[in-house]
């Protein structure tokens, strides 16, 4: 059996498809197996695919007759794999040539790490689509707020999977990997490389981009149910403010003193229940205090005295220029 699965879902990915299949034939590493699963294509994304079928023995397609959807499509990638580690890669995204040989590396050499994921580019602009967050704390310090491990980035140990039970809840369509890294952060150490292995294409026709609003209902049971797992029974209107706290909104007092609340909240459920490691999930909250209330001295000595006032502000590292100006630029926005 190959030591590696690539699992590629795919749904109507005839424009991209071939060029994500190249990537994985022109890997440094070679002993793997690419299965894609057709989850109902109404192009000829099957077509491509049989091409390399016809020279290339390690590729596999499976095919539904109906779109059932990516987690289903995710599952049956995985029912069939039959390799020690299971690797992700969408069918318009790149894998650059080292990228199985890097993570089977580290895999081999960390046998206590679980996942691991890697950084990520933009096919487009060639940047990072958004930073790494690499030590398993920093992960799991991040997953309150959000998936820090790409998707397709991902590569997994096969035996974390229970054969009889679906990795990816179809319940959660269009955050599934979000919700499966949640769940395996309890059973096993998570990891990111900080070498940017994968490249992201960004189109119309992302699932992301098509059902935003889908996508964040999804995110919001995800988190509420991390919430709960602190002993917080969020309203709506603190999952909103969870909401905002991970994006960016209109920022005055009232907002910068509910985020200041929250944040401390959640700081003080977590030395309760102990969920998230410390100081990891301490300093990522410090860093999202930081996000919101850096520089808003424009709404002068109110937000100083809030500033100086809240726990957080212990942690940024201001040397005497810096606070003078501080002080100076909240006395001149007074009326």
């Amino acid at each position: 059996m190959p030591k590696v699965s690539v699992l590629m879902p795919t749904y109507n990915g005839e424009a991209y498809i071939v060029e994500a299949i190249e990537s994985i034939r022109m890997q440094t590493f070679q002993d793997w197996e690419l299965i894609v699963v057709d989850d109902g294509s109404r192009d000829n994304t099957a077509a491509q695919v049989a091409k390399f079928i016809q020279t290339d023995n390690r590729i596999r397609l499976i095919q539904f007759a109906e779109n059932q959807g990516i987690p289903f499509a995710r599952n049956a990638a995985v029912a069939a794999a039959g390799g020690l580690y299971l690797a992700n890669l969408d069918s318009d995204d790149v894998a650059l040539p080292q990228r199985l040989e890097m993570q089977v590396s580290f895999l081999d050499t960390h046998p206590e790490v679980g996942v691991c994921g890697a950084g990520m580019g933009c096919l487009t602009t060639g940047k990072l689509a958004f930073p790494a967050y690499h030590s398993h704390e920093a992960i799991c310090a991040q997953l309150l707020f959000g998936s820090p491990i790409p998707n397709s980035s991902a590569m997994m140990r096969a035996n974390l999977l229970v054969p009889s039970v679906p990795a990816y809840d179809a319940s959660f369509a269009l955050a599934q990997d979000y919700d499966l890294w949640e769940r395996l952060s309890t059973q096993t150490r998570l990891h990111n490389l900080t070498e940017v292995l994968v490249y992201r294409r960004l189109h119309a026709q992302n699932s992301s981009t098509q059902n935003g609003s889908l996508l964040q209902h999804h995110t919001d049971r995800i988190w509420q149910r991390q919430l709960q797992g602190l002993g917080l029974t969020p309203t709506p209107s603190a999952l909103a403010l969870h909401r905002q706290i991970v994006g960016d909104g209109l920022v005055d007092l009232a907002h910068l003193q509910a985020v200041d609340e929250w944040l401390t909240l959640l700081w003080e459920a977590n030395q309760v229940r102990q969920r998230y490691p410390e100081p990891a999930f301490e300093h990522q909250l410090a860093q999202i205090w930081l996000r919101h209330f850096a520089g808003q001295t424009r709404l002068g000595l109110p937000y100083r005295r809030l500033f100086t006032q809240s726990r957080w502000s212990q942690y940024p590292t201001y040397g005497a220029w810096q606070r003078l100006k501080f002080w100076v630029k909240t006395v001149l926005q007074q009326p």
